[in-house]
């Protein structure tokens, strides 16, 4: 379900998942990776999130200034994308789950590469004892790497290296007769037992910021995956033209063409417009739930963007099955700062089919 949305917290400093590069789709929606959510938990964390950026922006564009609106001006659009982003993905459930495929493909590849700098820190002096080779199986196993990956890596690294395994070093043995040999196994342990200690400390050292290295890593190879889900989509929706509104609206709208306030029906239809937004669309004032989707699915190339009124920006781009389930209780922000209606752009009709109803008008 993810944590309720604190306006304070966010204004102190968690805005910043909405627009840090390392941050995954799950951080700035609010989410842990490892809970259940659903598309409705999805949709309710988006309009949050977008609510307070919006009514950040219509303070900046009114000319209201402090610390905070400075420090959010050039970060609004990146935020409004990322955001939307955030939840396309984690809102379809074919979507999220080839985005955790690749987080954990991502996090495996990046343990492997911080094991690696394990072994060959070990390996400087082309010698592996017991011990170290311990350490290394120890570290794996913190890493999530299985022990015969582990010793597959560290055989590829010692045979790249030329390294040889060789014993521990005698340390607490006692002393010889032969008054040359006690000097030089004492110095041999305590030269081996403290090479051994500095290595320890610095795989500690190492694991404690591995996670933070892993993660990293995992948004780079992340963001490589999302740039070619967004290359095709964005051919899909390439005579898309942001902002922009038909010239002939106005007569439209007074003719009324998408308005079906006072009707009482349960489904209507409406033919998109390519490149610009057409007239106002208002459901029949009973509908309190509805669902939209492409009423043909299996045309190609369809697309469409939707422009509330009273919103600085029109969202989209959804596409045949991956459209918005409208709530009237999730979509709050839009009747406050609107007046319930929308327009709409794309290609292809959109059904829009009725789920509840209200008694109240």
């Amino acid at each position: 379900m993810g944590q309720v949305f604190d306006v304070d917290e966010y204004e102190k400093g968690r805005w910043k998942t909405a627009v840090e590069q390392q941050d995954t789709h799950y951080q700035r929606l609010g989410f842990s990776a490892h809970e259940h959510i659903d598309a409705s938990d999805v949709r309710k964390a988006l309009i949050v999130r977008s609510n307070w950026w919006m009514q950040r922006k219509s303070q900046a564009d009114s000319g209201k200034n402090n610390p905070l609106i400075a420090e959010l001006i050039p970060h609004f659009k990146i935020a409004e994308r990322n955001l939307k982003q955030a939840s396309d993905v984690l809102g379809d459930v074919d979507q999220r789950a080839a985005y955790d495929r690749h987080i954990a493909a991502a996090g495996a590849k990046a343990a492997e590469d911080k094991l690696q700098e394990f072994i060959r820190f070990t390996l400087r002096d082309k010698i592996l004892t017991p011990t170290e080779k311990n350490d290394l199986l120890d570290s794996a196993r913190e890493l999530g790497i299985l022990r015969e990956r582990a010793e597959e890596l560290i055989r590829q690294e010692m045979t790249k290296t030329g390294s040889q395994e060789a014993d521990d070093p005698l340390a607490g043995v006692a002393p010889q007769r032969d008054p040359t040999t006690p000097v030089v196994h004492v110095s041999a342990a305590r030269g081996g037992a403290a090479r051994s200690g500095r290595r320890r400390k610095y795989l500690v050292f190492v694991a404690v910021i591995c996670f933070g290295y892993i993660a990293v890593k995992a948004v780079i190879a992340l963001n490589y995956y999302l740039e070619g889900v967004n290359k095709e989509m964005a051919h899909q929706g390439r005579n898309y033209n942001p902002n922009y509104i038909c010239p002939n609206v106005q007569l439209d709208d007074a003719k009324g063409i998408n308005n079906h306030r006072e009707k009482h029906e349960e489904w209507f239809t409406i033919t998109l417009t390519e490149g610009c937004f057409g007239s106002w669309v208002r459901p029949p004032w009973n509908w309190k739930t509805w669902n939209v989707d492409f009423a043909d699915p299996n045309q190609p190339g369809q697309y469409y963007a939707i422009w509330y009124d009273s919103w600085p920006d029109a969202v989209g781009l959804y596409y045949p099955g991956h459209s918005p389930t409208a709530d009237f209780q999730d979509h709050m922000v839009m009747y406050s700062l609107g007046s319930g209606r929308w327009r709409l752009q794309g290609k292809g009709t959109l059904r829009y089919i009725r789920t509840s109803s209200t008694p109240f008008r």
